[in-house]
């Protein structure tokens, strides 16, 4: 695990298309990018941010990338589709 402490760098590894992580008051949340949006989730809740807002929101945040261990469990696609319909039920 990488840390990472430049907003720039890290939407260029997001970009790439690697999941980061990162912690807000000790929840840890992972970030990744799609369809040029960046999801943002935990598992009390979920964001949708563009480029902008998420430079703006994180810019002194630390991330971390994330081992294959901890992608394991997670699908980006499958959440991408999950958090899309959950969209529409609002």
């Amino acid at each position: 695990m990488e840390k990472i402490n430049n907003i720039v760098d890290a939407i260029k590894i997001l970009k790439r298309g690697q999941a980061l992580s990162f912690y807000t008051n000790g929840k840890k949340n992972i970030i990744f990018y799609k369809n040029n949006i960046f999801k943002i989730f935990n598992d009390n809740s979920k964001i949708s941010l563009n480029e902008d807002e998420l430079k703006e929101l994180y810019f002194n945040m630390s991330f971390y990338t994330m081992n294959d261990e901890d992608t394991n469990d997670i699908d980006i696609k499958k959440d991408a589709e999950y958090y899309s319909y959950s969209a529409l039920k609002h």
